[in-house]
């Protein structure tokens, strides 16, 4: 009886021993499942780091394109400043060329109508005056012709 004992105990602790076994095999299976994990959790906390520092990089980026897009603005609006001043100024000028260009047109008429005035005016004798009126008519038609 004792050994029945024996062997009814060792039976029944072999049942346990496997049981042992087998727990001892999931331990070992979770284990290695949850290295695996860190493993993964570690990789992916890297690879954030990566991409933080590139959104970082990008922001910076993003910065310093606004910042260059304001500076173009300003540069845009003081040139666009700039051609309306000379384009104001240009159209003085012309103005005054065109002023210039008429009074030059009617420059030798004003001459000749001051010299005929002199001349009417002066103490020029009638015939002196009817040669002078005569010369003055031919330039006058001399220059029409040129």
């Amino acid at each position: 009886m004792e050994l029945y004992r024996k062997l009814n105990i060792k039976n029944t602790m072999s049942h346990v021993f496997l049981k042992i076994r087998e727990i001892r095999s999931n331990i070992e299976a979770n284990l290695f499942s949850i290295n695996y994990a860190r493993q993964s959790i570690d990789i992916k906390n890297e690879d954030l780091k990566i991409k933080m520092q590139s959104q970082t990089e990008h922001y910076s980026q993003g910065n310093r394109l606004n910042q260059k897009i304001e500076e173009a603005e300003i540069a845009h609006l003081r040139t666009r400043m700039i051609s309306d001043n000379v384009l104001t100024y240009a159209l003085r000028i012309e103005k005054r060329l065109e002023s210039i260009n008429s009074r030059y047109t009617t420059l030798v008429g004003d001459c000749l109508l001051l010299a005929t005035s002199v001349v009417y005016l002066g103490p020029y004798a009638p015939e002196e005056r009817e040669k002078l009126r005569l010369e003055i008519f031919e330039y006058l038609t001399k220059v029409r012709n040129i």
